[in-house]
């Protein structure tokens, strides 16, 4: 079975503490609302650890976590996809 998620990143922003967050993530309570409308199943989005920075990871799983909350709240899955870079 395939099941449809919607990717909320629209990009990443500089590197900052070790970090790339996710940028563009103004209104994301709409797009979650119209996409559970439109029978989409979950949410995904991506951030990157470059190197071990704790403020930074700190602020990632913020992020995410706070991303999750709103989806399961639009009554989605959500995905949490920070990943670390290979080079890091």
């Amino acid at each position: 079975r395939i099941v449809p998620l919607l990717n909320l990143d629209k990009g990443l922003a500089e590197e900052k503490d070790g970090v790339q967050l996710m940028t563009g993530m103004f209104a994301i309570g709409v797009l979650m609302d119209k996409g559970a409308s439109a029978g989409i199943f979950g949410v995904k989005q991506r951030s990157i650890i470059k190197r071990f920075n704790r403020k930074g990871i700190k602020s990632i799983v913020e992020q995410q976590f706070e991303i999750a909350r709103c989806a399961i709240a639009n009554g989605l899955v959500p995905i949490l996809e920070p990943e670390v870079d290979l080079h890091a």
